[in-house]
Order: C-alpha cells, then structure tokens, then sequence
C-alpha cells in the first residue's frame, strides 16, 4: 500500500512535465504560424501598393466629356458626364463633337471625324492629334501643345491662349485664336500671334505652260486673227458694192461712183 502511495506522485510528476512539454511545443507551433501568416500578408501588402502606386499616379488628375452625337473613348461608346483619365483616346464621327473639360488644365474641343490620343498632368496638357481638328483653350502659366504628324504647336508667352489645329493629309494647319503659340516644323520655329496662321502644305506655285503648248497657242491666235481679217475683207467689198452704182440727176446725166 505504501508502494502504491508512492508511485502515485511519480505518475501525476511525470504525466505534469509531458503535458507541460507538449504545451510548449503547441505554443512554438501556433507562434511560428502566426509568424509565417504575419510575413505573407506583409509581403502581399507591399506587393499591391507597388501594384497600385503607378496607377494612383497616373490617375491623380481626371477630366470629364461633354458628347454631341457618336462619340468614343479607347474604343467605347462615350456619354456626357463620363470621367476621362490620363492616355486616353478619343474619337468623333462625322457630325459630331466632344468637349473634354481639364479643369484648372482647360479644355479640349474636337470637330467632327477627329481622333486624338490626350495626356494630362502636373506638366500640362499633351495632345497627340492624328487626324481632324481641335481647339485647345490654355489658361495662364499651364502648358498645353498639339502634336501632329509634321508640326508641334504649344501656348507661348505664359499667358491665356486659345488657338486650333487641323491635321488633314499630313499637313498641319494653325490658326490663333487668342494669346500666343508656338509652331515648330520644318526645322524653324514660327510665333503666332492673335489673328495669324501657319501652314505645313506647300505654297502653290504658277504652273508654266509647255514649249508645245505655247507653240498651239500661238496658232490658234493668229488663225483667229486671219480670220477676223478675212470677214472684214468680205465686209468691205460689200460696203462698195452697196454704195457704189449710178444715178440720174435732173440735167439727165448720170453720174456713178
């Protein structure tokens, strides 16, 4: 009985310290977990905001489209009121017009049948014009510049400009509003003013007449004059004819001239 008395505290001692000890284990366990699932949601955390960063970027500043008639941006069918962001392409079909409102940047106007890619930003406003006509309305001290296939055009002078650029048959075709721009084609640059416009298609030259050409026209002229001579000719014979002859006097004599 004494044994039996004895042994008893050994076994509640030994089966105290197993469980103790697989306490323990479990406890590292769970730590080391909560650990790996702190780490990777670390991990994922950075990964978005890299993700996201360069788009909250890009996406700090937006614009709004007022539409008349079809309309679309990057490929879409666009509405009055739609929100317009930075890169995007916008689209007019025939009797058509869209006027993209850039708030302290300005705004954008686009004709019918007019296709432009638009970026805007703390820089400005960047218009990239393939084809068609747009007015672009720049408030004071912000940038704003149209590029085309053959020309660049920008606001100059740091002050309110309005001024529209036409891009028809790769060439380029500016006119000021008001304010100031600035053309760059052709290896020169060229300053506008209100009132003025500038060019890319070449002046139209007086087209020269052909050796064999000139030489036809000659001939015509002088068969035409000796034709007017001809039928004066025979008009004067008449006249003598008409007028010539003979008449009695009263003295019975005649007398002819």
């Amino acid at each position: 009985m004494k044994r039996v008395l004895a042994r008893a505290p050994r076994r509640r001692a030994s089966v105290y310290l197993r469980l103790h000890a697989g306490t323990r284990t479990t406890f590292r366990a769970l730590a080391l977990l909560l650990a790996s699932a702190l780490l990777n949601l670390s991990a994922a955390a950075a990964a978005h905001a890299s993700d996201a960063s360069p788009g909250a970027r890009a996406y700090a500043y937006a614009g709004e489209v007022t539409v008349v008639g079809a309309v679309s941006v990057d490929g879409s069918p666009a509405a009055s009121g739609q929100t317009i962001f930075p890169g995007s392409a916008v689209a007019t079909w025939e009797k058509s017009r869209s006027v993209v409102n850039l708030g302290p940047l300005g705004r954008v106007e686009l004709s019918p049948k007019t296709s432009l890619s638009l970026d805007f930003g703390g820089a400005g406003t960047n218009c990239a014009l393939e084809g068609g006509r747009v007015r672009v309305y720049a408030p004071a001290e912000s940038a704003a510049s149209v590029k085309t296939a053959d020309a660049s055009v920008s606001a100059a002078g740091g002050a309110a400009a309005v001024f529209s650029v036409e891009s028809v048959g790769g060439k380029t075709n500016v006119v000021v509003q008001s304010g100031q721009a600035e053309v760059r084609a052709g290896g020169g640059v060229h300053r506008l003013s209100a009132g003025e416009s500038y060019t890319t298609a070449p002046k139209a030259e007086p087209r020269r007449m052909s050796d064999d050409k000139r030489k036809g026209l000659y001939v015509a002229l002088a068969a035409a004059v000796a034709v007017v001579i001809i039928v004066l000719a025979a008009r004067g014979g008449d006249d003598d004819e008409i007028i010539g002859g003979c008449i009695d006097v009263l003295s019975g004599e005649s007398r002819c001239f």
